[in-house]
């Protein structure tokens, strides 16, 4: 079965129903599904600041993604110097895909770009 990561952008459209490719693909049951604790930490925050989420909401969505994805601890610092990217924020999210074999699925263009000489990246209706 293929394996994604999933980044905070795909997790989003899917929980605020934004994308319907990113709904798919947790819907599907063709994949298997990774994330880790940064981009939980990533979504609870822009739900919140960006949506307007409840707390009662952002819990029911973080839920939701803890079982449907396998949720990976946050990568050590160390591990993390390894990746030379644009945005350094961005670093937990391609060790992560990269340490676990993952193909890492973002609506992040930036990220793409950056992560593709680490792990191979697509856009959710590229899948």
């Amino acid at each position: 079965m293929t394996r994604l990561f999933l980044d905070s952008t795909v997790i989003i459209s899917a929980i605020t129903a934004r994308d319907s490719d990113s709904v798919l693909i947790f819907v599907e049951g063709r994949y298997s599904l990774f994330t880790n604790e940064y981009v939980i930490k990533e979504t609870r925050r822009i739900l919140d600041s960006e949506f307007g989420f409840t707390q009662d909401e952002i819990n029911r969505s973080i839920d939701f993604v803890r079982n449907s994805c396998v949720v990976l601890k946050m990568p050590h610092k160390r591990d993390l110097k390894r990746i030379k990217i644009e945005d350094k924020s961005d670093r937990p999210i391609v060790y992560s895909a990269m340490k676990n074999k993952c193909i890492l699925v973002t609506h992040d263009r930036l990220l793409i770009k950056s992560a593709e000489k680490y792990v191979k990246t697509l856009i959710p209706n590229e899948l």
